[in-house]
């Protein structure tokens, strides 16, 4: 790798193109796709990956991601329903889900169990 400008040949033979690298350039490649051996969370919450020649591997994160441990299960110190609403899901600190409890009668917004009013059965 060399520097972050990539200089051409003209088609002509004649005077050189210079092409700023924005991650640093490879004499035979050219610009690198990505900062070698570093990750990052993109602009569209995934997960990016680069090797050291500047290569990029992408993960796309459902949930949450974080940029030096990749794709979360959760939000970190997050209590919510479960997406069909018959549990609490409590997660770490790290974005991993540490438990999970069943809500017989379903799930509240603010993440508790709720009860349903016993008369709605009865109408």
């Amino acid at each position: 790798m060399s520097g972050f400008r990539r200089a051409r040949l003209q088609r002509d033979g004649h005077d050189y193109v210079t092409k700023a690298c924005a991650n640093g350039c490879d004499p035979n490649a050219g610009c690198l796709e990505c900062a070698p051996n570093q990750s990052l969370c993109t602009t569209d919450g995934n997960f990016q990956t680069c090797d050291g020649t500047g290569s990029a591997t992408t993960k796309v994160c459902p949930l949450v991601c974080d940029a030096t441990a990749g794709c979360l299960d959760c939000q970190p110190n997050a209590v919510t329903c479960t997406a069909d609403g018959s549990a609490v899901e409590t997660c770490s600190g790290s974005g991993s889900v540490a438990s999970t409890d069943a809500c017989t009668l379903g799930c509240g917004s603010d993440g508790g169990a709720h009860l349903r009013d016993p008369l709605d059965s009865f109408a």
